[in-house]
């Protein structure tokens, strides 16, 4: 409890709870940029062959039109594979993250 409490007063992140079944990177993913958390978006939301999900800075385009933080986008199939591929590397190196 004590470490969520700390990362809420640094990333200013308020609902800790907000991830549901759909959204589990909710609020989770920060900006290595301005520190601000990401959101996730969907493209072209009309069009279903090219609609995709994304994951973009919140402070990106505070202004609609002008951009904000230079971060770029994540596409929501690389943040999954990324964190498979992370998770899958502490099972296999557990003594070494376990003391």
């Amino acid at each position: 409890m004590e470490r969520r409490k700390v990362f809420v007063e640094i990333y200013g992140v308020y609902k800790l709870n907000y991830a549901t079944l759909d959204n589990h990177f909710a609020r989770r993913v920060i900006c290595g940029s301005c520190g601000s958390p990401f959101g996730r978006k969907v493209w072209n939301s009309t069009n279903e062959i090219h609609r995709r999900s994304v994951w973009i800075c919140n402070k990106r385009y505070v202004v609609k039109g002008e951009k904000g933080c230079q971060n770029r986008h994540i596409d929501d199939k690389v943040l999954y594979q990324t964190f498979i591929n992370i998770f899958n590397a502490i099972i296999e190196n557990k003594d070494y993250f376990i003391y």
